[in-house]
C-alpha cells in the first residue's frame, strides 16, 4: 500500500491517530490530510484496494507553513487537533472528512528561518 501526496503540500511536518482507524497527515506547506483507514481495510477485504491510496479529505489550514498538529478530547470527549503555523496556533475539528477551525491564537512573534 503507498500513500502518497502532492509535492506542492510539502514534506510530513507530523501525524496523529484519531479513533476508527483515521490517520491525520500535516503536511509543511499549510495543509491536513486526513485519511480513512478503516474504509482502506474494507477496500482491501473486497479485494478492491487499488495500489496507490488518495486522501480522503484535504485541508489547508495555514497559508505558508504547518510545524506540527496534535490531538486531544474535550470534556464532552469531541476529539480537537491543535496545529501550529503560520505564526499561530489553531484549534480545529474533524467534521467528516474536512476540518473546521474553531479557534485561531496569533503569536506575537516573526517566522524565524531553520
Amino acid at each position: 500500500l503507498g500513500l502518497t501526496f502532492p509535492e506542492d503540500y510539502g514534506a510530513i511536518s507530523g501525524f496523529r491517530w484519531l479513533a476508527a482507524n483515521v490517520l491525520l497527515v500535516g503536511l509543511a506547506n499549510g495543509y491536513i490530510v486526513t485519511v480513512d483507514f478503516g474504509a482502506l481495510i474494507k477496500m482491501q477485504t473486497n479485494n478492491k484496494l487499488p495500489d496507490r491510496v488518495s486522501a480522503m479529505g484535504t485541508t489547508k489550514v495555514f497559508n505558508e507553513y504547518l510545524q506540527d498538529l496534535s490531538t486531544f478530547s474535550t470534556v464532552g470527549g469531541s476529539p480537537r487537533i491543535s496545529c501550529c503555523g503560520d505564526c499561530a496556533v489553531k484549534i480545529v475539528s474533524r467534521v467528516g472528512t474536512e476540518l473546521e477551525v474553531h479557534a485561531e491564537i496569533n503569536l506575537d512573534r516573526k517566522p524565524t528561518q531553520t
